[in-house]
């Protein structure tokens, strides 16, 4: 939690400043380089940043460094920015993909449920009600496809035909 506010005390202090690829560098930056960015710019341009007070607290010998540290190593600090972009890009992937594999997942849940009742409903119908005497014939049908229809589901689904590996390595000749 602290590394999250002293990123951005840096970013407000270096905004103030109006150093904005460092600020836009300390905002996107991993937290396990901010302290190598830190060491790097003061190796770099002589100017100790190791403090948000210090920061506050430049001269405009020590700011004009800083400006130059940015345009010459643009490249560098254009690198976290990336790397940050990257990252978000890949767990917006992430994120995308699960929620299309929950949404693959419910469906099938969903029309399954439905059907299941309408099963339960039908068999309740011609159990308990009176069917006319000429739609017997009909309702038989209709009862031992329902009927089929609910072994043949539960067969595929307590002993699957279609069963995928463990080990997604796993090949066809390995079986």
């Amino acid at each position: 939690m602290r590394e999250v506010s002293v990123r951005f005390e840096y970013t407000e202090a270096l905004v103030d400043k109006n150093l904005y690829l460092l600020a836009a560098a300390f905002s996107s930056i991993d937290e396990n380089n901010i302290q190598i960015l830190k060491t790097d710019i003061t190796l770099r341009s002589g100017v100790d940043i190791t403090t948000v007070a210090k920061l506050y607290h430049l001269s405009d010998t020590d700011l004009q460094m800083l400006r130059n540290y940015e345009d010459m190593n643009k490249e560098y600090l254009y690198s976290y920015i990336e790397a940050s972009m990257t990252r978000h890009r890949e767990l917006r992937t992430l994120v995308n993909s699960y929620r299309n594999e929950l949404k693959k997942a419910i469906y099938p849940k969903i029309i399954g449920i439905i059907l299941a009742l309408s099963a339960i409903g039908y068999v309740f119908t011609i159990t308990f009600f009176v069917i006319p005497p000429e739609n017997v014939h009909v309702v038989n049908t209709i009862g031992g496809m329902v009927m089929g229809c609910t072994i043949q589901s539960l067969m595929q689904f307590f002993f699957p035909i279609n069963k995928k590996p463990t080990n997604p390595t796993t090949t066809e000749e390995n079986r």
